[in-house]
């Protein structure tokens, strides 16, 4: 059984993600040419003593453009305030603190080596949003450990299970892994409450000790817990899959979720017939009418956006977003209750 860390994929992702960084001690336009971009980064000197620039170190000016050096301008933290750590209950100094992706993504690694995980056959998933790699968002996908999702219809549906994680050096993310599901005919990222199920997330905040504050003993324990978070997540698409819907009622989820426009305060039409018509014409036909299909309508959405949207390749954050709609969905009040069969008068939905 392969380990992770042989993967050739996992390998040269490390490789390409986790290149040398540091804290520029001179001025940005010294290091890029002033010549070149003279206002491109107005602002950033403004305040010298309270910011530092971070740049690629395996890049030059020579071979490089700019934006493919500078991952961003950060806080050295002021003195003056301070914020309660939620781990310890301690008061620390404000300002940002790096995560270099080496501290990070290699422990996930290591703690899949350690744990009875077959990675001899996966899929390596990333999102890069910007020319200079200032953010990554992996995804494992393990293909030798397929979940099947029965359906009432006779079908059945293939998901895998994967691992997630995100980090940036340019506050586009916080260091976070996650576990989930990828598949069915669209190939959609599954959204689930699993989120909080399996979930360890890495503020980019200063600590009095200096350190990067992962916790390797806390990421492994994640990690061998996923066997049992994948159950979980499983008998959840089961039920969900058994969970008769009718068209009035998924108009209703829909209508106060993924089409709701927070600012008018009432659901977009347009959205919510475009989401209704791929709901009834494809996920239906596939896997019947019930939570199911609409939780895949979600997915889809989430994953490849609306049809306008066609061949459109979506930044990490914004996929990120997207995603968060879904969950905002599957943990809302009208999705529970139907959930738990418990069906709603779609009017009061």
């Amino acid at each position: 059984m392969m380990k992770a860390s042989e993967n050739p994929y996992v390998k040269r992702y490390i490789d390409e993600v986790c290149y040398p960084i540091a804290y520029a001690e001179v001025k940005l336009g010294k290091i890029i040419g002033e010549d070149e971009h003279p206002n491109q980064f107005d602002g950033m000197e403004l305040n010298p003593l309270h910011t530092r620039t971070l740049v690629r170190l395996d890049r030059t000016v020579e071979t490089h453009r700019p934006e493919e050096i500078v991952l961003d301008t950060h806080s050295k933290g002021r003195a003056d305030r301070h914020y309660e750590n939620r781990h310890t209950g301690e008061f620390d100094r404000v300002g940002y603190k790096v995560l270099n992706n080496n501290e990070f993504i290699p422990k996930i690694i290591e703690a899949l080596d350690n744990s009875n995980l077959d990675c001899t056959n996966v899929n390596l998933i990333e999102n890069i949003g910007s020319p200079n790699r200032s953010a990554t968002w992996g995804t494992l996908v393990l293909k030798n450990h397929p979940i099947n999702i029965e359906l009432p219809n006779g079908n059945s549906s293939t998901q895998y299970p994967t691992i997630d994680w995100t980090n940036s050096y340019d506050k586009t993310f916080c260091a976070r892994l996650w576990a989930g599901l990828y598949g069915g005919i669209c190939l959609n990222r599954q959204v689930f409450a699993g989120w909080a199920i399996m979930q360890y997330t890495h503020r980019h905040i200063k600590r009095k000790d200096g350190s990067s504050g992962v916790d390797m003993d806390v990421i492994q324990s994640k990690i061998d817990g996923l066997q049992g978070t994948f159950e979980t997540i499983t008998k959840q698409c089961k039920e969900w899959a058994s969970t008769p819907l009718t068209e009035a009622h998924a108009r209703g989820i829909l209508s106060k979720t993924l089409a709701w426009n927070a600012q008018t305060r009432q659901a977009n039409e347009k959205k919510l017939e475009e989401l209704m018509n791929w709901f009834l014409l494809y996920e239906t036909k596939s896997s019947g009418m019930n939570l199911w299909s609409l939780y895949n309508t979600a997915t889809r959405y989430a994953t490849h956006g609306l049809t306008h949207d066609t061949g459109r390749v979506f930044s990490a954050s914004q996929l990120q977003k997207l995603q968060q709609t879904v969950l905002f969905m599957i943990q809302s009040p009208t999705w529970k209750s139907h959930s738990q069969n418990r069906y709603l008068n779609p009017s009061l939905a």
